[in-house]
């Protein structure tokens, strides 16, 4: 029977990162009734863990990844941008943006063979060569010798738009107490948490590495995930702010640097790319050392006398792809009720919610009368913090 006090919603949202935020804000804007549902705080895990960047596709031109995904993720910056404007999707408004671009920086030690590559990506995309004169000062010193390319993409205080995110729909997120799981009832869409029923005519999995707990719960076997590890290096105590890709002799970047101010004034740079690949086998201590040797020889123009040094470590979570191939764009795979989901890039949340919105009109689900007011039973989860603001150990 079905209790009068159930909250009832057209979707039920299982995951609080960027993209199950983004997705509640176009569900709601679309007609639909949404309630979004967090086990942890906003943003744990991978969206609060990553370099903030809204990639614009530039250095995938290379061959990492297919046209169709390029162009997809091309697509992205502009849409990232009417968000921070406020001028459509959700207001993203007092959300801060660290840098309006990122920089390709090209060594010429260690990657004279790509610039002409370079010069053929710089005709046909978002990306423009800049004069010394014009090089960011992370980068910019006598014997710092390379070509330096500006690209059209935003670097983003993740925290900040998730607090943007949830203040726009706050009392329809909330909290899954500890200890608690959501009970699914087989092959429905409803469930129960803390004794308090929900029903939807869907519910969407945006949990990142969550996933694969709540497929099992809901019964559903067949849609599976894989983890992409990274050791992401942290240098604390940096004087100047950067936001580069640093590229070598193939298309992957050596290392990629984004700047975190700081309250002491100064900045922690979070350092992805292949190091962080790469050091997915290495200890702290040895990935630390690698560290200390290779980023003054790539980034020359960087004082690193200050440097602090430490590591974290972050699981990407991504739909199974043959042979673990990296997925091209975002995965949206529909199961009777369930709709599972991946973004597989941070930049890519609007797209994912775009497909989940044209999979819910395909499947003919229409908005329909909702109830809420159960859902104050629940706490509002609060926003993650990023590694390098929580406790941790420096050398």
């Amino acid at each position: 029977m079905r209790d009068p006090s159930d909250v009832v919603v057209d979707v039920a949202i299982f995951g609080g990162g960027i993209a199950g935020l983004w997705l509640l804000d176009r569900l709601q804007r679309e007609g639909f009734s949404a309630a979004l549902f967090e086990a942890e705080q906003l943003g744990a895990g991978q969206s609060v863990a990553s370099q903030g960047i809204i990639h614009g596709g530039a250095k995938y031109t290379l061959g990492l990844l297919r046209d169709s995904a390029v162009d997809e993720l091309r697509e992205m910056p502009p849409i990232w941008r009417s968000a921070l404007s406020a001028s459509k999707g959700p207001d993203l408004s007092s959300a801060r943006t660290l840098s309006t671009r990122t920089f390709m920086w090209v060594p010429k030690q260690v990657g004279s063979n790509l610039l002409g590559a370079f010069s053929k990506i710089v005709m046909r995309s978002r990306v423009s060569s800049i004069s010394r004169s014009d090089w960011p000062a992370g980068l910019n010193s006598p014997s710092a010798k390379g070509s330096v390319y500006a690209l059209d993409e935003l670097v983003l205080d993740v925290p900040s738009v998730l607090e943007a995110l949830k203040a726009g729909h706050a009392s329809r997120i909330r909290r899954i107490p500890a200890g608690e799981v959501a009970h699914f009832e087989s092959g429905h869409a409803r469930f129960r948490i803390a004794g308090t029923g929900i029903r939807a005519q869907r519910v969407v999995l945006t949990a990142g590495a969550g996933n694969q707990a709540l497929l099992a719960r809901a019964g559903i076997k067949e849609v599976r995930q894989q983890l992409r590890p990274l050791h992401q290096v942290l240098v604390a105590g940096m004087k100047e702010p950067l936001y580069a890709h640093c590229v070598g002799r193939s298309s992957r970047p050596l290392a990629t640097v984004t700047a975190h101010p700081s309250a002491g004034g100064d900045y922690v740079w979070n350092v992805g790319g292949s190091i962080a690949e790469e050091g997915v086998g290495q200890s702290e201590r040895a990935l630390i050392a690698r560290a200390r040797r290779d980023l003054p020889r790539l980034f020359p123009a960087a004082d690193f006398g200050r440097a602090r040094w430490s590591t974290f470590r972050v699981n990407r979570a991504e739909g199974a792809e043959a042979g673990g191939s990296r997925p091209a764009g975002p995965l949206v795979e529909s199961r009777g009720s369930f709709i599972v989901a991946w973004p597989t890039k941070l930049a890519l949340a609007p797209a994912l919610a775009e497909r989940v919105v044209r999979l819910l009109n395909a499947q003919q689900v229409r908005p329909a009368d909702s109830r809420i007011d159960s859902l104050a039973r629940l706490d509002e989860p609060e926003i993650a913090r990023p590694p390098w603001e929580r406790p941790m150990a420096w050398s």
